[in-house]
């Protein structure tokens, strides 16, 4: 008897390719009886979800960061993967001597990847310039104009450093994107089975704070970030900024010892 095939999407690149044999390692382990098969799509949400209702795929590996909150009504999220390298890395020149010109010199040209960084980097270190660049690699060659760039680590598959000075921010210090560093898997709805199966490579802590970081999101805040994570002692820590239009820079956090109810608390905090 043959074994039945599933065949899993996922984009291109290094990155993508490391999160399928993750994927693939764990599923073979719940479900032995069935082959998993490789299929690599274009970099587009709406045409790689539309693959699965097709019916060219059954599941589709993708960043949860890059996944609207109003998906189609025949999709599920059925599994999240264990978050990680979701913090943003700054790469500076070696001409600067060290990664404390960021705060010892003025007037650096930073490269900065979406307006919600860009918007705490102003209030962190308003003294420099900063451009939207979404380009990471050729920001990352520092040629030219650009002094340095920061990133999500989340979003570069490798990187050369030879010739840069690397600082790692904290989620704490600068506020990743909603669902920053993790990874899902999405089917049909109405397959239950898959479903199922999925269910069991699902990380439970992943699921409830990715769940309080896409609630706010909802909300449409300007320039929104948002992380939620669970520390050693089961705490939920939540911390959240935006722009408003009025008031400017808004920047808030939250702790609490379950999930539940956390984003309405932050959601509150934020318009008051």
């Amino acid at each position: 008897m043959s074994k039945a095939t599933l065949n899993i999407g996922r984009f291109n690149g290094p990155l993508a390719s490391n999160r399928y044999a993750g994927f693939k390692s764990i599923y073979e382990k719940i479900d032995p009886a069935t082959t998993l098969q490789e299929v690599i799509i274009s970099d587009s949400n709406p045409s790689a979800i539309s693959e699965i209702i097709d019916g060219n795929i059954d599941v589709l590996l993708l960043p949860l960061k890059s996944l609207s909150t109003k998906i189609k009504e025949e999709i599920s999220i059925a599994t999240l993967s264990v978050r990680e390298r979701a913090a943003y890395k700054f790469f500076l020149d070696k001409k600067h001597g060290s990664i404390a010109a960021i705060n010892q010199q003025k007037d650096l040209k930073i490269a900065v990847p979406n307006e919600a960084v860009l918007a705490q980097l102003n209030e962190l270190f308003p003294q420099h310039n900063y451009t939207l660049n979404k380009a990471a690699f050729e920001a990352l060659n520092l040629e030219g104009d650009i002094d340095g760039f920061i990133f999500s680590e989340d979003e570069i598959d490798h990187l050369q450093a030879a010739e840069k000075l690397v600082f790692d921010f904290s989620t704490s210090e600068l506020i990743p994107l909603a669902g920053s560093g993790v990874y899902a898997g999405l089917c049909l709805k109405n397959n239950r089975a898959l479903r199922k199966k999925l269910l069991l490579l699902n990380n439970r802590n992943t699921s409830q704070c990715t769940n309080v970081e896409r609630s706010i999101m909802k909300e449409k805040f300007d320039s929104l970030s948002v992380f939620c994570q669970k520390n050693m002692l089961g705490i939920f820590e939540l911390k959240a900024c935006y722009t408003h239009k009025e008031k400017g820079f808004i920047r808030q956090q939250l702790s609490q010892n379950t999930y539940i109810g956390l984003a309405d608390r932050m959601i509150e905090l934020l318009r008051s």
